[in-house]
């Protein structure tokens, strides 16, 4: 078992936060513990489910590829620079590939 994250970023640019918790035991396409994160988008007054998302390494636009015991999103954390601002997602429990580290950016 995993210990659950929390990001904090604006990921879709337009100057509100968005809340990414991870779902590092989320089981999904007969993959065990895949995991996920989903994404609650930020409003005018505060952040809601509406509209929210979930997301993974078979979602169009995150990089990677989601295999069994990976625990996507078992850590986390917000990412900054000049030109892109996201959250950073790590499948802590990769065995093959050589991403250790996903920036999950943009809108879906």
């Amino acid at each position: 078992m995993t210990r659950p994250c929390v990001s904090v970023a604006d990921v879709t640019g337009d100057g509100r936060a968005e809340i990414a918790p991870g779902i590092s035991g989320e089981d999904f396409s007969g993959l065990t513990d895949a995991g996920s994160i989903a994404l609650l988008h930020g409003t005018a007054s505060g952040v809601t489910g509406t509209g929210s998302q979930v997301l993974h390494q078979n979602t169009p636009g995150v990089p990677g590829v989601a295999e069994r015991n990976d625990a996507f999103g078992a850590a986390c954390g917000a990412s900054s620079t000049s030109t892109l601002t996201g959250i950073v997602i790590s499948p802590c429990r990769r065995r093959r590939g050589t991403v250790p580290h996903e920036l999950v950016a943009g809108s879906w």
